[in-house]
């Protein structure tokens, strides 16, 4: 049998520590960049057979409202624009409109505005919730939004 003498001892506790200490450390690693969980596209259906889809990548946003109700034409409004992150608070700016009937441009036209306003988001199972300032009846009101994660194929 094994003697433990106070040496061993002191030695087994200092890899205990030490190990208990890395795992901290790099288990709790953080995403230095909290703009990379909402990069990709995302999509959210509305009544009457309308989506409203939002992609983020690099620094870019392209907002598009897409009505399926009218088949033979399918509407589709544009915003593009930039965004920034800054921990959970979301900032989209929109630069330009663009009108489309069947992909194909019916007017284009430099915009300065945001969406979203003062928003903050949360990204859990696929889905992204977006908490903002919105004005119906020039009031504001805190709106909540939740779009799903468009997966690749």
């Amino acid at each position: 049998m094994m003697k433990i003498t106070p040496n061993l001892r002191k030695h087994a506790l200092q890899f205990l520590v030490c190990t208990a200490l890395s795992l901290t450390l790099f288990s709790c690693k953080k995403d230095k960049n909290p703009s990379s969980t909402i990069l990709g596209e995302w999509y959210e259906k509305l009544p009457a057979s309308t989506e409203r889809h939002i992609h983020f990548y690099g620094d870019s946003v392209k907002f598009l409202i897409i009505d399926y109700s009218k088949p033979a034409v399918t509407p589709t409004t544009e915003l593009k624009g930039t965004f920034i992150v800054k921990g959970d608070h979301l900032n989209i700016n929109i630069t330009e409109t663009v009108s489309r009937e069947n992909n194909k441009v019916i007017s284009r036209a430099p915009f300065t505005g945001k969406i979203y306003e003062n928003a903050t988001f949360t990204v859990n199972d696929d889905k992204l919730t977006l908490n903002y300032t919105s004005y119906p009846a020039d009031a504001p009101v805190a709106s909540t939004t939740i779009f799903k994660r468009i997966l690749p194929d």
